[in-house]
């Protein structure tokens, strides 16, 4: 299945202790967010690896229909996170909320 909207993509890998606490805060990051976040491990996943030119893990990719619109690799903040929803998120107008309602 190929997905062309909005979305975070995860390369983590399992003997990289740093990919789990990512993949936690990206999740609940993106999820408030209301943005899809898919999650590839390099060891098995490989290829999608290889396509997306990851060469370090943890990598997180902000892409969408158009691909690629920023990249942030290893142990990042939250706030940097964020910096990749903001990419994937359209500008809402004065006074409205860009974020998912709860």
């Amino acid at each position: 299945m190929t997905r062309t909207g909005p979305r975070l993509i995860l390369f983590t890998a399992q003997w990289a202790p740093v990919s789990r606490h990512l993949h936690e805060r990206v999740v609940a990051q993106a999820e408030k967010a209301g943005v899809d976040v898919v999650v590839y491990d390099v060891d098995s996943d490989s290829a999608m690896a290889e396509t997306w030119r990851v060469i370090s893990v943890p990598t997180l990719i902000a892409a969408d229909a158009d691909g690629e619109k920023r990249r942030a690799i290893g142990a990042v903040s939250a706030e940097t996170v964020q910096v990749l929803l903001d990419r994937l998120i359209p500008a809402a107008p004065a006074g409205k909320s860009r974020r998912k309602p709860a």
